[in-house]
């Protein structure tokens, strides 16, 4: 799918993006990279919601436009074996349990270079950005282990496999 996105975009020169409104049932997925995502009994680390230093968003995908191997295959392209940062399955959440964590999604599509074209790119924003070197507030961090809590881990049963093996992405 990824790829058609490409060739059409390519051919026409002209993108079709999404809508910037979403849905309160509408499934969000975040990559999971393991160790830094998932501790020793598979279960997820808060730094699956931790937004870098000095910005204000965790790095989505909608689901609802897309599918789990072209997830995959995104996932792949950024993971970094070199510094333990493989990639390890998927963790999904609706509009409507991000929002019940006082956070938000907002649209953000990346358009350009060509070769990184993903129209389904969002944010997850909990409204607080960090300084280099500090930790988050308790209710920020309170905010994260709530999305934590609401999400479904799919660990992939074949991390190294092109297509995505494991069950439907709910």
């Amino acid at each position: 799918m990824l790829k058609d996105f490409l060739n059409l975009f390519k051919s026409s020169k002209k993108l079709q993006l999404l809508s910037s409104e979403f849905s309160d049932t509408e499934k969000i997925a975040r990559s999971v990279f393991s160790p830094v995502n998932v501790n020793k009994s598979d279960e997820l680390r808060t730094n699956v919601y931790k937004s870098p230093a000095e910005m204000d968003e965790v790095s989505v995908n909608r689901l609802d436009y897309t599918n789990a191997d072209n997830l995959k295959n995104l996932s792949k392209k950024i993971e970094n074996p070199s510094s333990k940062r493989n990639y390890f399955g998927f963790a999904i959440l609706n509009v409507l349990e991000i929002k019940e964590c006082e956070a938000n999604v907002v649209y953000s599509p990346i358009i350009e270079p060509v070769e990184n074209v993903n129209v389904c790119h969002s944010d997850i924003k909990v409204g607080y950005v960090k300084e280099r070197g500090k930790e988050f507030p308790a209710e920020i961090n309170y905010k994260i282990s709530q999305l934590i809590k609401k999400s479904r881990f799919y660990k992939d049963p074949a991390p190294h496999d092109i297509k995505w093996g494991g069950s439907d992405l709910e």
